[in-house]
């Protein structure tokens, strides 16, 4: 995925079809990522004058450790992009990042990469239970076992609070008698 220049003047305003196969060795020094499968990159490319964009629909998969399980697990990633390369463009200047200064050969490699490293997930999980944990005075439970021992605990009242009762049930009278 490397072009010249001069190999694109050819082409001024016109737009050709990209197809491309790639294989990354290693994708990102992240541990829970085990490895990239086969990356499709495809999409079209305008030559302009000084100018050559691509719009870039980029395919692959990635082998990663499941967040909750630690077993590998295949992870689908699709990217779309408009990368812009102008080689009147300042490389110093500051400008928008789909924009890239270009002097002699455009190589899209790195860009793929990275557009594909930013789009890993943090965390994935295909599984739908949470793992059974506890600790020393803790432990994980699901939303309705919650939503049970919520209910029980506004049924119990301390002992000890149990004569601030009586004062509620008064005002509770005085506030329907006006």
């Amino acid at each position: 995925m490397k072009w010249s220049l001069s190999q694109l003047k050819k082409y001024t305003n016109h737009s050709l079809e990209l197809d491309e196969k790639v294989q990354f060795n290693e994708i990102s020094n992240r541990r829970d990522v085990v490895s990239i499968g086969v990356t499709s990159v495809g999409g079209t490319m305008h030559v302009g004058s000084t100018r050559v964009t691509f719009n870039l629909d980029i395919e692959t998969s990635i082998v990663m450790l499941d967040s909750r399980t630690t077993e590998e697990i295949t992870v689908p990633i699709s990217v779309q992009s408009t990368e812009i390369f102008d080689e009147l463009q300042d490389p110093d200047e500051e400008s928008d990042d789909n924009i890239h200064f270009v002097d002699h050969t455009i190589d899209l490699t790195a860009i793929v990469r990275e557009l594909i490293v930013i789009s890993i997930p943090t965390q994935y999980t295909k599984s739908e239970t949470l793992v059974e944990s506890s600790g020393e005075n803790w432990s994980v439970i699901s939303e309705e076992d919650l939503e049970k021992s919520s209910e029980s605990e506004e049924k119990a009242i301390d002992p000890r609070l149990s004569k601030l009762q009586s004062l509620f049930g008064d005002v509770e009278k005085e506030s329907k008698e006006d």
